[in-house]
């Protein structure tokens, strides 16, 4: 008799994840950033809005029905014309010079409605990112050289996937900005 399944937890966090083009766009701006450090590929570039970390599948469910249920803003775009870089996690990333209010709304707004699956908020000050490089120890930080516009109408619940080859991040579900005006 076949052992019963194991339950999984899949290590899980929700990102807006830029469409192809875009991705590359943002390698090829971090590509002469990167002085040290391991490059993230550009099919793993994201902006994470919340990690939740291991969940199970009930959880998983839960997370997919509470962000469907949110009042999410209308499509927006967020400017990418900084780079900056956290010490302590020795990340160096791009980022936005000024946060636009819906990136702002979106973030806080899926928080709160992920709460009751057990999601709790990190102490510290939430600071929007793409993660170019990790295991870096220079200290980078001014204006990106070409900006790059990150055309908002989605966001996605993401898997990280870990492999002798490396992590990589699997779309999982997508969901449409959809509020008017």
């Amino acid at each position: 008799m076949a052992a019963p399944d194991k339950p999984t937890a899949r290590r899980l966090f929700f990102a807006i994840y830029p469409d192809a083009a875009t991705r590359q766009r943002l390698a090829d701006a971090a590509q002469p950033l990167i002085t040290e450090g391991k490059s993230s590929p550009a099919d793993n570039l994201h902006l994470t809005l919340a990690f939740i970390g291991l969940a199970d599948t009930a959880t998983q469910r839960c997370l997919t029905e509470k962000a469907a249920q949110i009042d999410t803003p209308k499509p927006f775009n967020i400017l990418i014309d900084q780079t900056g870089h956290f010490q302590k996690a020795r990340i160096l990333w791009l980022g936005p010079g000024r946060i636009p209010a819906e990136l702002s709304t979106l973030h806080d707004d899926l928080a709160a409605a992920i709460q009751p699956c057990g999601y709790a908020l990190e102490n510290r000050p939430w600071t929007p990112h793409v993660t170019i490089a990790r295991k870096y120890r220079g200290n980078a930080s001014g204006s990106l050289k070409n900006p790059i516009t990150l055309q908002v109408d989605t966001f996605s619940l993401m898997e990280s996937v870990s492999s002798p080859s490396g992590v990589r991040y699997v779309e999982l579900q997508k969901f449409r900005l959809r509020k008017g005006g």
